[in-house]
């Protein structure tokens, strides 16, 4: 064995580089620039037999060794760093929508979003909030095609008959309630049956519903009518916000001639956010959407997103970007709060809404009290709890600004971890006969 010592530069081994695989080119078109470097190598290397194959001027061109030396670098310095690629985007990662939309309800178990540093904490008495809504599968054949938001120059929109201003009902609005049509099974109730079961409620000025499936538009506007009743339109999934807010607008068009009048406002999502279904981001841009196909379609009235009161707490932008601050709030969740104090805690949380949404006028579209379950600290379900809190609810908001929750028990829903067992026993007038 004896030992050799070559000098190698990068000028004598321009034939070597050209030979090299085609990822070594490929890596070198991600980058903008590269500077000129000229490296020598010093090495000492072992070998039993090296040859040095010249040309005819005696420069040398290859090498060949009957095996392979073992080298070790003297000394060799950095190569000059290659300047960065302008070319490479960020990544920008967002929370996925649902795969699908409806199926048997889902278990929604309304954990408080993370505060943001100028939110208000929600207190640490507060329980997850119920599933108030989760919509089965809509018929396939029962969505229609979404007018577009966009309509041309030449095609005239419908009237727009407006409801509520653009900054919101007041909260001199009358007393709401919610109401979901759903069979036990999570089948549709029928249109008579929508019917039988508005018509058995005593007067409250205005009902909410939550999405467009079981031709809810047609079948809501036409109970709502029979008792001079304005109601609340919903928009349930906000990754569909285009073609559920066209089928609002062929349902206004279908069951009152294209007169929004009734429509006190229009809701897209319910606790979307506050639940893991979509992100922030995607509220934003289906309350956008479906704002455009609205008015495309003729309606000037209030649009919101609705969420929990400490989603929109963390979460500003979403009562920023809304006509108004629309916040679901049950007392029951706070392990501190009893059925007579349902009504003053309601007020408090209406008021860090409105603290955090700038001053906005805030409407709670969800508050109520179960009548059955399990206790959760000073909070009890009872039938006579339910109408202590609701009397409760009720003295709060003298003038509206509340819509309670909910018509009817919705024997439909399951519980999850944390409901205390009361999902299903939320209706007010017990469960429907229809």
């Amino acid at each position: 064995m004896k030992g050799t010592v070559f000098s190698l530069t990068a000028v004598s081994l321009l034939q070597y580089a050209n030979a090299q695989p085609a990822h070594i080119a490929n890596h070198a078109r991600q980058h903008v620039k590269r500077d000129v470097v000229t490296q020598t190598e010093i090495v000492t290397a072992a070998t039993p037999d090296v040859m040095v194959y010249v040309n005819q001027n005696g420069e040398p061109i290859s090498t060949a060794y009957a095996s392979a030396p073992t080298a070790q670098a003297q000394s060799a310095p950095a190569p000059a760093p290659a300047a960065p690629s302008e070319s490479a985007p960020q990544r920008v990662s967002a929370q996925a929508a649902p795969s699908g939309y409806g199926g048997a309800p889902e278990q929604s178990s309304h954990e408080a979003s993370a505060p943001s540093s100028h939110a208000q904490p929600a207190p640490s008495s507060y329980a997850p909030a119920p599933s108030s809504y989760s919509a089965p599968a809509p018929p396939a054949s029962s969505a229609p095609s979404a007018p577009s938001a966009s309509a041309s120059s030449s095609s005239a929109p419908a009237p727009s008959h407006s409801s509520p201003s653009s900054q919101g009902p007041s909260g001199g609005d009358s007393l709401g309630i919610n109401y979901s049509p759903y069979h036990t099974d999570h089948s549709c109730k029928t249109s008579d049956e929508v019917m039988k079961d508005i018509q058995a409620l005593p007067d409250y000025g205005v009902v909410r519903s939550y999405g467009t499936d079981c031709n809810q538009v047609p079948n809501m506007i036409n109970a709502a009518k029979s008792k001079n009743m304005k109601i609340m339109l919903g928009v349930y999934d906000v990754t569909q916000a285009a073609n559920e807010a066209g089928m609002i607008v062929s349902g206004i068009k279908a069951a009152a001639g294209g007169d929004w009048s009734m429509v006190h406002s229009i809701s897209v999502g319910n606790e979307a956010v506050n639940s893991g279904q979509a992100s922030v981001g995607q509220v934003l841009s289906g309350l956008q959407t479906a704002k455009g196909t609205l008015k495309a379609g003729g309606y000037s009235g209030p649009v919101v997103t609705v969420d929990t009161f400490d989603a929109l707490i963390a979460h500003p932008e979403l009562c920023q970007a809304s006509d108004y601050a629309a916040a679901n709030a049950h007392a029951f969740f706070d392990a501190t709060s009893s059925a007579d104090q349902a009504g003053k805690w309601a007020q408090g949380t209406a008021q860090r809404v409105k603290d955090a949404c700038g001053g906005k006028n805030v409407i709670l579209t969800e508050s109520g009290w179960p009548s059955q379950g399990s206790p959760n600290g000073a909070a009890v379900p009872s039938k006579e709890a339910q109408s202590t809190a609701i009397s409760s609810l009720k003295s709060a908001f003298p003038d509206g600004g509340l819509f309670l929750f909910s018509a009817y028990n919705d024997a439909w829903k399951d519980d999850f971890s944390g409901s205390f067992g009361c999902e299903k026993y939320w209706g007010i007038y017990g469960s429907s006969s229809h």
